[in-house]
């Protein structure tokens, strides 16, 4: 190839790799799509992911170029997961807040109410299968009233 001057190009490592950026880019964009969730966060990480890079890359270029993906994608994550650490420390919980989550998952209590009536229901068929009313009054005193055993 040559130059608008008629010169020979000359192709380093570092100009392939800073050609195919853009390439690559789309990539990235995908991957922080998955990342993240949010497509405009998304792609303001994307676009720092790319300013990070090609900055790097003026300053030292890499040793193997063929590694730039990994490279770029390393970068993606290591923004993502900065960002989510940041937001993280940025929350604050207000004593409402606190309050509202402290309150049971009514979903999940019905769920376990359900539970609960079918292991009683066992519980009571087995009980009265049993021979002997001691044994059962027994144990109704001992596991169902939480009565101390006779010392």
């Amino acid at each position: 190839m040559t130059t608008t001057t008629g010169a020979p190009e000359v192709s380093t490592p570092a100009a392939t790799a800073q050609a195919s950026l853009p390439e690559l880019r789309r990539g990235v964009l995908f991957l922080l799509r998955r990342e993240v969730k949010d497509p405009a966060l998304a792609e303001d990480l994307c676009s720092e992911t790319m300013r990070i890079v090609l900055e790097r890359l003026q300053r030292e270029p890499l040793e193997d170029p063929t590694k730039l993906p990994a490279f770029l994608a390393q970068t993606a994550r290591n923004l993502a997961i900065a960002e989510w650490r940041k937001r993280a420390r940025r929350q604050t919980v207000t004593g409402e807040d606190a309050t509202i989550a402290a309150q049971p998952d009514e979903s999940v209590d019905a769920s376990n109410a359900v539970q609960d009536r079918q292991r009683a229901e066992a519980v009571r068929r087995v009980l009265r299968e049993m021979a002997t009313p001691r044994d059962r009054e027994l144990l109704v005193r001992y596991y169902l009233h939480d009565e101390d055993p006779p010392a």
